[in-house]
This record gives structure tokens, sequence and C-alpha cells, in this order.
């Protein structure tokens, strides 16, 4: 609902991204619940305090900042929060991908007594709503990433006088399934 502090919230993150041209990096998904250690919060008169490793994160090593969840000590739900990538208290691993996938930028990164202040992060009263989060949240990025890479290609093609390939036209049809499928998340 519009007039909910979530979503106040919602609203000066995407003003500052936007009027600052913030990155934004992802950690964590139910995909890879159970992967890792966990991530763990704790309350202080500042905000949260964060300490752990998320083991993948994308452009981790261009993102500003970094969307995570996780359990907040002695409480039995999730807190969703945005954290500064440029921080002392973060620490960006090595890549995590040679080759092609090297361009992901996916690295480890660790928390150590990291602050997140009161308005970067916000409770998940349920694990419905949590799951809705995340969902909505993997829906978002792969969007973004479809359309980033379907733009790659074209200007690509139009710099270098290409004609698309075979290959091209499967990397369109896993951007296409990938596009269909976080739109059918959305609508659900």
């Amino acid at each position: 609902p519009w007039w909910t502090r979530a979503q106040m919230q919602r609203t000066k993150l995407l003003r500052a991204i936007d009027r600052r041209g913030l990155i934004l990096a992802n950690a964590g998904s139910e995909r890879g619940a159970g992967a890792h250690a966990p991530v763990l919060l704790r309350r202080t008169s500042w905000g949260l305090c964060v300490d752990g490793t998320y083991d993948y994160v994308s452009l981790a090593n261009v993102a500003d900042l970094v969307l995570f969840n996780a359990p907040l000590a002695h409480h039995y739900g999730m807190t969703f929060c945005v954290a500064s990538l440029r921080a002392g208290s973060t620490h960006i691993g090595p890549a995590k991908f040679g080759g092609s996938m090297r361009l992901s930028d996916t690295c480890s990164v660790r928390f150590d007594g990291h602050l997140v202040p009161a308005e970067r992060h916000l409770e998940v009263p349920s694990a419905a709503a949590l799951s809705c989060m995340a969902q909505y949240q993997r829906s978002w990025f792969q969007l973004l990433l479809g359309e980033v890479s379907l733009g790659r290609m074209a200007r690509l093609r139009e710099t270098w006088d290409l004609t698309p390939s075979k290959e091209d036209a499967a990397s369109l049809n896993d951007l296409m399934l990938m596009k269909e499928y976080a739109l059918r998340l959305l609508d659900e």
C-alpha cells in the first residue's frame, strides 16, 4: 500500500538509486538456501549489525548496494536489507567464475560487523510475504539481465555490422524463456 513504511522506504531507495546512478547487486535467494553459512543480524541502537558471508553475489565488484534477507537474532522472522558494498566492514572475495562468466563479476561478500541503518531494512511479517518479495526480486533481476543482454547484442551487431548466428538465436531463445518465467512469477 502507498502510505506504508515499506512503500516510503522503497520510494526513497529508488530516488537515491536514480539520483546518484547507483548499481544494485542481489545476494542470496531461495535457490541458495542452506548453501552457505547463515548471515545473521542483530539489533543495535543505530540499526542492524550484519555478520556472515554470501557465497555468490553477481556484480559484487561494481555494485554500490546489495539487496539481501537474513534472520534477525533471537527472532523468528526475516529482515530484508539494503547494505553498502563500499564500507570497510564489507569484504568482496575473488571472482567465482572464469571465461565469459567472469563478466558477471560474481564474488563472495562477507560482512564483519556491518551496520545497516534503520531506513535501509524492513522486517518481513511472514514466510508468505518473504516468498512474494523473493519472487519479485528474482523477476526484476531476470528481466533486467535479459534486457541488458538484448541491448548489448543489438549494439554489437549495429557497431560491427554483424548478422545473427545460430548461437545468437539460441541465446535469444534462452533470454525469452527467462523473460516469460519472470513475467509469470510477477503475474502470480
